[in-house]
């Protein structure tokens, strides 16, 4: 492959110049040598791929920072645990929204039919019934 500009790098990877900085200075990208332009080979367009996948499933740039990590050592039970981790966040944000739709869905209905708990904002008498109704919605 051939060398690469920061413009070529960040053209590739569709991001911007200053993302590119951006993640060498978080030390996520690694500053290429410095022999008057900046240069970067086909790893650097490996490893910014990387991190645009990583950022696409919602790892923090801390995240990042470790999975790049364990794929440079070539752990796969890092990155599987990492993953598996990232998951049980995604589920729980997911009962939680889930729960958040009923008390809404609730409130739209409340607000149609112009029943005065419409104006107190108030779901329902009982939130551990609409966590329970959530909990059988995301089942």
């Amino acid at each position: 492959m051939e060398v690469l500009s920061i413009g070529g790098l960040a053209e590739s990877a569709g991001v911007n110049v200053e993302t590119v900085r951006y993640y060498e200075r978080r030390g996520l990208m690694a500053p290429p040598g410095q022999s008057g332009r900046r240069r970067y080979g086909s790893d650097s367009v490996r490893r910014l791929a990387l991190i645009r996948r990583a950022k696409a499933l919602k790892f923090t740039l801390a995240e990042i920072g470790e999975l790049l990590d364990a794929a440079d050592d070539g752990s796969a039970e890092a990155i599987t645990a990492a993953a598996t981790a990232k998951l049980a966040q995604v589920e729980a944000d997911l009962r939680e929204l889930a729960t958040l739709r009923c008390r809404l869905t609730r409130l739209v209905r409340a607000c149609s039919a112009g029943e005065h708990t419409c104006v107190t904002l108030q779901t329902g008498p009982d939130d551990d019934d609409e966590a329970d109704e959530a909990d059988e919605l995301a089942r």
